[in-house]
């Protein structure tokens, strides 16, 4: 403020014109974020996280949001059969663990790797080799979230007919980043860790064919995004433009719905109106993410420019899918922004609760009934399902679903030293993370 008050005091007639557009737009924003104050915190209700203690236990309630008119889907019919394909590095696990949760709540059979915890296949569409048999006297799962390459005709022999298709993209350039730091810091994938020198990620843009796998699927960062989501490999062998449309178009039919990372609460409560859900079965805390690391200094000028030149896939399925996205953000109208920072506020208040209640004496947390949702409880054990990483849920889906797989006596040790944690695990955290 003193910057611009010397500036319209005592600068020339230009610097005075540029004094009042930024003046113009400051009062702008000001006026802009009395009214939303106001608009929040009107006389019908305020969003408040009020906590008492209850016989030595600390209870939580988060308040009534502004008013009680308009839509509540908590009493719609909710949709149950669910095809997520899963795209490296976009928050796929955090919705995993969503679509994982709500199953696991309802009973619904998953489609479960054989060969791995969390990993049907990297490399190769659904098979029956690769996943565990269908239950007795069914011949169809319910949802599908583990890792596998998407082919529509191999999904529908395992999937019912009326499965709701969806999955997620992020910026590919910042997905190949992601993937670069976690699968050469935390997996140590050789083509990645051998890459020597200052900057190895630009050395990887600058000099693709000297590093990247011959093989396509050997990659993580050669147009991952497009390799899950089934592009042929005559595709990346010949990026035409017209193919890629083709192709894309033929994802269009084919999904529902493709979730932007970006945008990921708008596109959980967006999920939550196709599905039917409730905001309680969206509620998230974020998963498998590369914590206390400072990507952006890896970053070079001009990596952005070489990427997008070599992602040519990638670059033109996000910006597809990001234009359906925000007409999907438009068909729901203005009320839907209130929803998204509502459930940004309500989401955070009980990411905060889970994180302290295995190491504090806290009771539950109580959200109240309002426009949005009907009265709910997060308790102590839904804490502990929020938070479980996409390995043990994965375990304990297994264990729930196929019983007789679970270790015996005559199952040697190296088979037997992961178990199905308890449903309360009070001592995980020893204070707040």
């Amino acid at each position: 403020m003193e910057f611009l008050k010397i500036i319209c005091t005592q600068g020339r007639h230009r610097r005075r014109s540029i004094c009042l557009v930024f003046s113009g737009l400051f009062l702008l924003v000001s006026t802009i974020q009395i009214w939303n104050s106001v608009s929040l915190n009107n006389s019908r209700g305020q969003i408040t996280d009020n906590c008492s203690d209850d016989g030595g236990k600390l209870l939580c309630t988060f308040g009534r949001a502004w008013d009680n008119f308009g839509k509540n889907t908590d009493s719609t019919e909710e949709m149950k059969h669910i095809a997520f394909l899963k795209v490296h590095k976009a928050a796929s696990s955090t919705v995993m663990n969503i679509l994982m949760r709500f199953g696991y709540a309802r009973n619904l059979s998953f489609i479960l790797p054989k060969n791995s915890l969390n990993i049907i296949s990297q490399t190769e569409h659904l098979q029956q080799k690769n996943i565990h048999e269908p239950l007795v006297n069914k011949t169809k799962f319910d949802i599908l979230c583990h890792h596998v390459i998407y082919k529509k005709s191999a999904l529908q022999r395992y999937l019912h007919n009326d499965a709701f298709y969806v999955s997620i993209l992020r910026d590919p350039f910042d997905q190949f980043v992601s993937s670069f730091n976690y699968f050469r810091k935390v997996w140590g994938t050789p083509y990645l860790h051998n890459i020597s020198g200052e900057f190895p990620m630009s050395e990887l843009l600058r000099h693709p064919n000297r590093y990247e796998p011959k093989i396509i699927s050997d990659s993580f960062t050669n147009n991952r995004m497009s390799f899950d989501l089934g592009f042929p490999l005559s595709v990346f062998d010949s990026p035409s433009p017209g193919r890629i449309s083709r192709y894309i178009s033929h994802l269009d039919s084919s999904f529902h719905f493709v979730m932007i990372k970006e945008y990921f609460d708008e596109s959980v409560v967006l999920l939550k109106h196709f599905l039917n859900w409730t905001m309680k079965d969206i509620l998230y805390v974020r998963q498998n993410t590369l914590r206390h690391y400072r990507i952006d200094l890896d970053v070079q000028p001009g990596d952005r420019e070489l990427h997008r030149q070599r992602a040519r896939l990638d670059y033109a399925l996000y910006d597809h899918f990001l234009f359906r996205f925000w007409e999907h953000v438009q068909q729901q109208g203005p009320e839907f922004h209130r929803e998204v920072m509502y459930f940004k506020h309500l989401r955070r208040s009980v990411e905060t609760f889970c994180r302290h209640v295995f190491s504090k004496d806290i009771g539950i947390f109580q959200a109240s009934d309002n426009k949005w949702h009907k009265s709910f409880q997060i308790t102590k054990q839904d804490c502990y399902l929020i938070m479980m990483t996409e390995n043990d849920f994965s375990l304990l889906l297994k264990h729930t679903q196929y019983p007789y797989l679970r270790p015996t006596r005559q199952t040697p040790k190296r088979h037997r030293k992961r178990k199905v944690l308890p449903p309360v695990r009070p001592n995980i955290y020893k204070g707040p993370i």
